[in-house]
């Protein structure tokens, strides 16, 4: 069977070691794909339950399913949970393209002007890939790009291999945005109160 290939792949709560865990379920859609970057967003195994020793083979197959994808160059991200919390003690950790962290944010949006400025404005890493013969969300990378953000043309074959790297490399990009609240919050309150007035004004 040929394996999907997406760029991206979450997994949350497996529970591996508990009876409650779709093991089968998922072995049959982890040999459907070969992701460029897996997420194991936490609890995929649940140390709580390790004092029953429950661990059938399935579960095992699940682990070796993992390191498959490994050894075809997945990265994988694991992320620890409350159920496997006891792996923080050994956080942050890589071994090749294999990671053990305790979060990961992942600011990942077009080149329009609103996510950008957002993530920008609270020192978030970005990684913009603008819009296909969209011309504005194209002069908007072509600037983001030059303020020092990681810009990728489209989500294509190489973007995998984009996204790993930048998940390692990538910097956050600050900008600190004057607060103008209360000038533009005086601005309005002016404004009606010279409507109010019949007072001509200009805007």
């Amino acid at each position: 069977m040929e394996k999907r290939r997406p760029d991206l792949v979450v997994i949350s709560d497996v529970h591996l070691g508990s009876y409650g865990c779709h093991a089968g379920e998922l072995i049959t859609y982890l040999k459907s794909i070969q992701p460029g970057v897996l997420i194991l967003n936490g609890d995929i195994v649940d140390i709580w339950q390790f004092r029953k020793s429950y661990w059938p083979e399935p579960h095992m197959k699940v682990l070796k399913c993992l390191m498959g994808m490994l050894t075809r160059g997945t990265t994988i991200y694991y992320l620890t949970g409350n159920h496997d919390e006891m792996l923080r003690k050994y956080s942050p950790f890589r071994l090749g393209n294999f990671h053990l962290v305790d979060k990961l944010v992942l600011e990942i949006c077009g080149a329009g002007f609103e996510t950008p400025s957002e993530a920008m404005h609270l020192g978030k890493r970005i990684l913009a890939v603008p819009m296909t013969w969209q011309y504005e969300q194209q002069c908007n990378a072509a600037a983001l790009g030059q303020m020092g953000v990681t810009i990728h043309p489209a989500v294509d074959r190489r973007f995998p291999e984009v996204l790993a790297d930048w998940l390692d490399r990538a910097e956050p990009v600050k900008m600190a945005y004057p607060d103008q609240t209360e000038a533009v919050i005086a601005r309005i309150l002016n404004v009606f109160e010279l409507k109010k007035s019949g007072t001509r004004f200009a805007v």
